[in-house]
């Protein structure tokens, strides 16, 4: 094979991501989106919300969204 499919592979290959790895952003817990404060401009930017804890954020789901005010969640 290629070069980019020995790095690939080097790196965790794999195609849905790897759980072994942790995102920064899933430690933040998902909340509800209560009010949209502002909507997106851009398809690129995303809404600045309410979410039901009562911080405010910017999220680009409809339903949902990560509150970055909350306290994440442990590492292990």
């Amino acid at each position: 094979m290629g070069w980019i499919h020995d790095r690939h592979m080097r790196q965790g290959g794999s195609i849905g991501g790897n759980p072994k790895k942790l995102r920064e952003t899933s430690r933040y817990p998902l909340r509800k989106i209560v009010l949209v404060i502002r909507p997106q401009r851009t398809i690129f930017e995303p809404n600045v919300v309410s979410f039901e804890c009562g911080h405010d954020g910017r999220a680009y789901g409809t339903f949902r969204g990560r509150c970055k005010m909350c306290p994440p969640k442990a590492t292990p």
